[in-house]
């Protein structure tokens, strides 16, 4: 059972993976200024953050039925703490480099204790879920929301303040102290490797969009206007279309299925991000609009997996590792084709990545069985 209590404490540290994840999009130019590296090698930070993120996740999954989901969350949040302020406060690159993969290792091990929690517990909704991914989405904007306001110099403070928070949440999950429980029952998951992949690309996709858009819009635009605080409160706009989207999706949960949801998203993202390839001018206020049609996909996705494999928690964790892979790559590629093409090329970048997620959704939810 998932009280009031420990889903407060949820809702907090869902917040702060948001903010900081929101707040990789000032980041990243303010850690290239401050260790004098090129937007490209800046850009390698989220790929060893991802790394870590999955060594994380596949951890975690080793030790999923011998440990709570309480003990998850609390070693979590000291891997998440210590990395993030170590990004921000050591005074060289490789060292920021090294404590990215600490914090990746924290979210990571933080993403699976947390979806355990909010997709295994007795009273778990469709709805519940969508809001608890709308928490993730308000931290996102807060994130460059913050440092557009108090500018880029504030960034370590920020962060620092954003982890002593989420450390506190854990206090109040004691209830947590459960684990999750491995049930067989007469239906049976299709463990088709073919469907596997394809849910793999779906996701590792749709979350690249969604990290390659929010990490290097704030990029596109200092190269614009030349104002780092001015691409984090663009930055900021994606993200608060991104929560938009994501609350507008929770009430949604109780009239649409999950497939329903996850198909209208990435259907109506498509003329978005073509506007924003052909239109550059408004290509910033194109992409936040495709942020909120996005928006409610993970949440249906976390859903529909938890639904089509009841008592299996490896399900949720081909989830996390596929949005690890997916983060991992796309965003880094992202980086080293703007360099090569210019930070304009940025929508261009984006168009191969949503036709793949679209096409694996369409066919996924199409084709995927279960098994008496």
């Amino acid at each position: 059972m998932l009280n009031n209590t420990a889903y407060t404490g949820i809702a907090i540290i869902f917040t702060a993976l948001g903010l900081t994840s929101g707040g990789w999009g000032p980041v990243l130019p303010w850690l290239a200024e401050r260790h004098g590296v090129d937007v490209a090698t800046v850009g390698l930070m989220l790929f060893v953050f991802n790394a870590g993120a999955g060594i994380g996740i596949i951890g975690s999954q080793l030790l999923i039925k011998r440990k709570t989901v309480y003990w998850f969350l609390r070693v979590g949040i000291l891997m998440f703490s210590i990395g993030f302020a170590g990004i921000v406060l050591t005074p060289t690159f490789f060292w920021s480099m090294t404590a990215s993969v600490v914090a990746g290792f924290g979210f990571g091990v933080l993403d699976v204790g947390l979806l355990q929690a909010i997709t295994r517990s007795v009273n778990s909704s469709g709805p519940r879920i969508n809001l608890t991914n709308a928490f993730f989405a308000i931290g996102a904007v807060a994130g460059p929301f913050l440092v557009g306001v108090f500018s880029a110099n504030r960034i370590p403070a920020i962060i620092v303040f954003t982890i002593v928070v989420a450390s506190l949440a854990i206090l109040l999950m004691p209830g947590l102290d459960w684990k999750v429980e491995v049930v067989v029952s007469d239906q049976k998951v299709s463990r088709d490797p073919k469907l596997i992949g394809l849910f793999t690309v779906a996701i590792g996709t749709y979350v690249g969009i969604e990290i390659a858009a929010g990490s290097w819009l704030p990029t596109m635009i200092q190269e614009r206007s030349g104002s780092l605080e001015q691409g984090a409160l663009t930055g900021a706009l994606f993200y608060l279309m991104f929560a938009i989207g994501r609350l507008i999706g929770t009430p949604m949960a109780h009239r649409f299925s999950s497939e329903q949801m996850l198909l209208g998203s990435v259907y109506l993202s498509t003329p978005m991000l073509l506007v924003a390839i052909l239109v550059p001018a408004i290509s910033p206020y194109a992409l936040a609009m495709m942020a909120m049609m996005l928006g409610p996909v993970f949440a249906n996705a976390s859903n529909w997996i938890a639904q089509k494999s009841p008592g299996d928690p490896m399900a949720t964790t081909w989830l996390m590792l596929a949005a690890m892979a997916g983060a991992l790559s796309l965003p880094t590629m992202t980086g080293y084709a703007m360099r090569a093409w210019g930070t304009e090329s940025l929508p261009l970048v984006l168009a191969p990545m949503l036709i793949v997620s679209t096409a694996c959704f369409t066919y996924l939810i199409r084709h995927w069985r279960t098994r008496s």
